[in-house]
């Protein structure tokens, strides 16, 4: 079984990926509606996960653009979405810990093509 966590800030392109995966068969875990802390890499289950074949996938965007995603959904306000963003680590921390890291800073279609292409390769590598 290949494992896949997908992380990235708040309107960075979680979901759309999560989306592609599902092309695949994958399962979801939702952490943001599920637990908030599927992966906790303090407490040592990255470890495990890096161990397991685990495969970490960074979405990162530019902080205006997940902002202005973020307001296009109509459910948060301006204020929210930057508290929100404060409390997440910054793309330049969970770097360390990215395996992938996809910029989503282009068209829906690009991006989702992007992802497709890594499923791909991760599932070719798994098989080498």
């Amino acid at each position: 079984m290949i494992v896949i966590g997908i992380t990235g800030g708040i309107a960075s392109g979680k979901s759309v990926a999560s989306n592609v995966c599902k092309k695949y068969n994958a399962y979801i875990f939702d952490a943001d509606k599920e637990a908030k802390n599927i992966l906790k890499i303090e407490s040592g289950s990255y470890q495990y996960y890096n161990e397991s074949n685990f495969s970490l996938i960074l979405i990162t965007s530019p902080e205006s653009v997940r902002i202005e995603r973020a307001l296009a959904r109509g459910n948060l306000s301006l204020d929210t979405i930057q508290d929100r963003i404060k409390l997440q680590w910054p793309d330049e921390k969970k770097k360390e810990y990215a395996d992938y890291i996809i910029e989503n800073n282009s068209s829906l279609a690009k991006f989702e093509s992007e992802i497709e292409k890594l499923i791909q390769k991760i599932i070719n590598d798994t098989k080498s």
